[in-house]
C-alpha cells in the first residue's frame, strides 16, 4: 500500500513534468488534500473546481458575448480571471460531473485550451474520483476522457500518524491513530475514513461525545477510544503481551472491570497459540455478555483456544479447561 509521502511524490513529478494525474480512491482517503498539497509544496497556482457544482458557462467556459471586430461579429467568452492565472487545474469528484461539464473538461485536459483558446500557464490537470464498483453514486467515464490522464494513481492508505500529530497534538493524534490501527477490524477501518477519523477528533476537541461523530450504523469500539484518552499521556493501554506475561494479575481487572474485559476480548482473537494458552483462565472469568458475544462473532475462537491449551499444557488440561469453559457457555442465555 502506498504511504501518503510516497504517493504525494509522485503527484509532483508528475505536475513538475505537465503530466496529468487522476487519482482515485475511497471517501475520506485525502485525495484533494493530496493534489492540493502536492502543487502548493511545489509554488503553483492552482484553481479547484467541485465539478459536480460546476456551472460550465458560468464558472469554467466562460458567456459568450458578440462584439465588433474589423465589421465583423465574433463571440468572445468571459470567465473568471483566476481560470488564465491557474497553473494546475484540479477537478474534484469528476465523475459526479454532470456531462456537459466532462465535454469541458475534455478540451483542457488534453489540449490545455477552452474554446480553442491558448491557457498558456496551465502545466497540468490533476482529477480526483471514486471507485466506480464501490456502490458510490458516480459515473463510469468515458475511456476517451480516462484516457487524456498520463497518471493514474490509486489512493487507498491509512492515516499519516504525522499529520493526525500535527492537527490534534501528540496525545489526542496519536490516540486517534492507535485506535484506529489497533482496535478497529478491517471493516470498522473501512468505515471509518481519513476524513472521518479527523471529524472524530474535532468533536473530541469541541467536547462533543466521539459517538455522535459517528454515522448512523457505524459500529466501532468507541468506549475503547475514550479508555485510550483517559490514559495519561495516552501511554498504558493493555496490550496482548501484558495479559499473556501476567494473567493471573489480570484475574480481578477482567472479572469486575467491563473496560478491561472488554479489551481482553478484543485481543484474544488476535494472540497466538502460546499466548492463548497462557490467558486460558482469562477466558474463564470472562462477563457473560462478553463471552456470549465472542460465541457469537467467533464461532471457531473457542476450539482453537483448547486446541492451544492441548498443545502446550497437555490434553488432560484441555479436556478440563473445555469441560469448565462448557459449563461456563451454558449459563449464558442464547
Amino acid at each position: 500500500m502506498t504511504k501518503f509521502p510516497q504517493i504525494t511524490e509522485e503527484v509532483k513529478k508528475a505536475i513538475t513534468a505537465g503530466l496529468n494525474v487522476l487519482l482515485e480512491g475511497p471517501i475520506g482517503a485525502g485525495k484533494t488534500a493530496l493534489a492540493c498539497s502536492a502543487a502548493k509544496d511545489l509554488g503553483y497556482c492552482t484553481k479547484y473546481f467541485s465539478t459536480p457544482t460546476l456551472d460550465p458557462f458560468c464558472d469554467f467556459v466562460g458567456l459568450p458575448y458578440p462584439v465588433v471586430e474589423d465589421h465583423n461579429y465574433k463571440l468572445h467568452f468571459v470567465r473568471p480571471d483566476s481560470i488564465h492565472q491557474a497553473e494546475v487545474f484540479f477537478f474534484d469528484e469528476l465523475n459526479r460531473a454532470h456531462p456537459k461539464t466532462l465535454n469541458a473538461v475534455f478540451e483542457v485536459t488534453q489540449f490545455h485550451t477552452i474554446n480553442g483558446e491558448a491557457l498558456p500557464r496551465l502545466r497540468s490537470v490533476v482529477a480526483a474520483i471514486n471507485p466506480a464498483s464501490a456502490g458510490y453514486h458516480v459515473l463510469e467515464l468515458d475511456p476517451a476522457l480516462l484516457d487524456r490522464f498520463h497518471v493514474h494513481l490509486r489512493v487507498a492508505f491509512g492515516p499519516d500518524r504525522e499529520w493526525f500529530i500535527e492537527r490534534f497534538g501528540k496525545h489526542l493524534g496519536g490516540t486517534l491513530l492507535d485506535w484506529h490501527q489497533t482496535d478497529l477490524d478491517s471493516k470498522q477501518r473501512e468505515a471509518i475514513s481519513n476524513r472521518r477519523l479527523e471529524y472524530i477528533g474535532l468533536a473530541i476537541k469541541a467536547g462533543i461525545d466521539p459517538w455522535n461523530a459517528l454515522p448512523g450504523g457505524t459500529n466501532a469500539p468507541v468506549h475503547l477510544l475514550t479508555a485510550r484518552l483517559n490514559q495519561k499521556g495516552g501511554d498504558g493501554v493493555l496490550t496482548i503481551e501484558q495479559f499473556a506475561n501476567e494473567p493471573e494479575k489480570f484475574t480481578p481487572l477482567v472479572t469486575n472491570d467491563l473496560n478491561v474485559a472488554i479489551r481482553f476480548a478484543q485481543l484474544l482473537p488476535m494472540m497466538n497459540p502460546y499466548q492463548k494458552n497462557r490467558v486460558r483462565d482469562l477466558v474463564l472469568v470472562l462477563p457473560a455478555e462478553i463471552l456470549a458475544r465472542l460465541k457469537a462473532e467467533k464461532p471457531f475462537l473457542f476450539k482453537k483456544i483448547c486446541q492451544a491449551v492441548a498443545r502446550y499444557a497437555g490434553k488432560e488440561d484441555a479436556r478440563a479447561f473445555e469441560e469448565l469453559l462448557e459449563e461456563r457457555l451454558k449459563t449464558i442465555a442464547p
